[in-house]
């Protein structure tokens, strides 16, 4: 799963959905989402599982209310001003210079508090499938 992650920032480093994003949807998946490995692709079984697990849609309307977007480089654009592209030496030594490192915890922080507040009863157990 770490591998698979490992270059999901701004979709791939071009803007696209951020891994702020993307990280926490994997993970409600599965934690939520049915094992399709042994039984049989049935698309009508699929949406009961995701109509059953509204927490995904819930957790990606939220992102985008608060932070406007789930676009990396729109989130870009609200915390340091402009879009870097994450594919280019000179604009990723310009985001560590302009403070990415600590800005972009803000939005990380935010989408592990979310996510925590979404799946987890008051006692700090996972609430029920």
């Amino acid at each position: 799963m770490l591998k698979a992650n490992s270059k999901t920032w701004g979709l791939g480093g071009v803007g696209g959905t951020c891994g702020t994003v993307q990280g926490p949807i994997h993970f409600l998946g599965y934690l939520y989402g049915e094992d399709l490995t042994v039984n049989e692709f049935n698309a009508t079984e699929i949406m009961k599982v995701l109509n059953r697990v509204n927490v995904i849609p819930e957790f990606t309307l939220k992102m985008r209310k608060h932070w406007g977007s789930t676009e990396c480089g729109n989130i870009h654009g609200q915390m340091l001003g402009r879009f870097y592209d994450l594919n280019s030496l000179s604009d990723i030594g310009a985001f560590i210079n302009d403070g990415a490192r600590d800005k972009c915890q803000v939005p990380v922080e935010y989408a592990i508090r979310l996510t925590c507040d979404l799946i987890l009863d008051d006692d700090g157990t996972i609430k029920n499938k």
